[in-house]
C-alpha cells in the first residue's frame, strides 16, 4: 500500500500548530485577561480554533508570567472529583491521588498559587457547581464553550464574576482553505492532493476546520487503500447532514416554550406527533442533553420521572 500520509500527528485532534492562523486578535484579548486576571467567556462554533487558541495561550502565558494557567477539557473531566484531579495533576503529579472533593479542594487551597484555570468544552460539563467552588479559592476561570448560551448554566454569583465576552466567529471558506493548505503541506507527501481538492473539501466544510481535517483524512484513506498516488474529487465524502438534527431540536425548543415545563414522556409523545420522522427516545434524550448544555432548558429528576423546564430564549 503507498502512504500518502507522512506525518498522521498533524492531522491528529490533538495536533496543536505553532502558529495560529486568522486568530491573532483573539490570542492577544485573551493573553491580556490571562495577564490581567480577567474572568473570560470564550464562545463560538464547533471547528473555530476555540482549542488551539487556548492551548497556544496558556502555553505562552506560562512561559511569560510567574502564574500558572491549567488547561482542562470537559469533554474528559466533566465531574469536580475529576476536575480537581486534572488541576492539581498539572500542578504535582504526586498530589492528584484518589481523594473526596473536600480533600482535593483543601489541597489545592494550601498550595496559595496564582493560578487561572481554562475549561474547555464547557457545554460538556455536568457539575458546573465547580465553577464557583474554583472561584472561592481566588482562581481565575477562563470558559470555553460552542454556544454562548452556555453561559446561563452558571450560577447568578458565578455570571457575575466573569465580564469579558470572547466571540470566535466562524472560518470562511477561504481561511479553512489556507489552513488546510497549509496542514497538508507538512503532512502529506508531494504532489499526493491537488489545491483543487483542498478548495473542495473547505467548501464542503461549513467553516469548520476540524470538520475539513477529517474530510482530508478519509480522502487519504480511500486512496491509499486503492495504492493510488494522488487523491480524486469522488474520494470527498460528503459531510454528514445535521440539519435534520438541528430541526428536531428546534422542535423540541418550540413544544418547551409553548408548555413551558413538561415531563419528558409528555415531550416525546409531542415531538413524535409533530416531527415528520422522529427519532427513537435513546435520540430524543440526546437532543434534550443538547438543549440542557445550551443552558434553553433544565432536568428536574433523574429517568421515567424527568420532567423539563423552558429556561428562555436563545441568545
Amino acid at each position: 500500500m503507498r502512504r500518502l500520509l507522512i506525518d498522521s500527528e498533524v492531522l491528529s485532534h490533538a495536533y496543536v500548530p505553532q502558529e495560529l492562523l486568522f486568530r491573532e486578535e483573539e490570542k492577544a484579548k485573551l493573553l491580556r485577561a490571562l495577564l490581567n486576571n480577567v474572568n473570560t467567556f470564550i464562545y463560538g462554533p464547533s471547528g473555530s480554533g476555540k482549542t488551539a487558541l487556548l492551548k497556544l495561550t496558556i502555553e505562552e502565558f506560562n512561559s511569560i508570567s510567574k502564574a500558572r494557567a491549567v488547561y482542562v477539557d470537559a469533554v474528559l473531566c466533566q465531574t469536580t472529583n475529576s476536575i480537581l484531579k486534572e488541576i492539581l495533576s498539572n500542578l504535582n503529579p504526586l498530589s492528584a491521588i484518589p481523594r473526596s472533593n473536600s480533600y482535593l479542594i483543601e489541597r489545592l487551597r494550601r498550595m496559595g498559587k496564582r493560578m487561572t484555570v481554562c475549561i474547555d468544552h464547557f457545554e460538556e460539563l455536568r457539575d458546573v457547581s465547580i465553577i464557583d467552588k474554583l472561584f472561592g479559592l481566588s482562581i481565575t476561570i477562563i470558559l470555553a464553550s460552542n454556544q454562548r448560551a452556555s453561559f446561563k448554566r452558571l450560577s447568578k454569583h458565578a455570571m457575575s464574576l466573569i465580564p469579558n465576552f470572547l466571540h470566535v466567529a466562524r472560518y470562511t471558506d477561504e481561511q479553512v482553505y489556507r489552513i488546510l493548505a497549509e496542514r497538508a503541506r507538512r503532512a502529506l507527501s508531494e504532489g499526493c492532493c491537488k489545491s483543487t481538492i483542498i478548495s473542495s473539501i473547505a467548501e464542503k466544510s461549513g467553516g469548520n476546520v476540524t470538520l475539513a481535517i477529517s474530510l482530508l483524512k478519509a480522502c487519504i484513506a480511500r486512496a491509499e487503500s486503492e495504492n493510488r498516488r494522488i487523491v480524486r474529487e469522488p474520494d470527498i465524502p460528503n459531510p454528514i447532514n445535521e440539519q435534520k438534527t438541528r430541526d428536531d431540536e428546534q422542535i423540541l425548543l418550540e413544544l418547551m416554550k409553548e408548555r413551558k415545563r413538561l415531563p419528558a414522556s409528555k415531550l416525546y409523545e409531542l415531538y413524535v406527533e409533530r416531527a415528520e420522522k422522529a427519532k427513537s427516545e435513546r435520540t430524543f434524550r440526546e437532543y434534550m442533553r443538547r438543549l440542557r448544555a445550551k443552558g434553553l432548558v433544565r432536568a428536574i429528576g433523574e429517568k421515567r420521572w424527568r420532567v423539563y423546564e423552558f429556561c428562555g430564549v436563545e441568545a
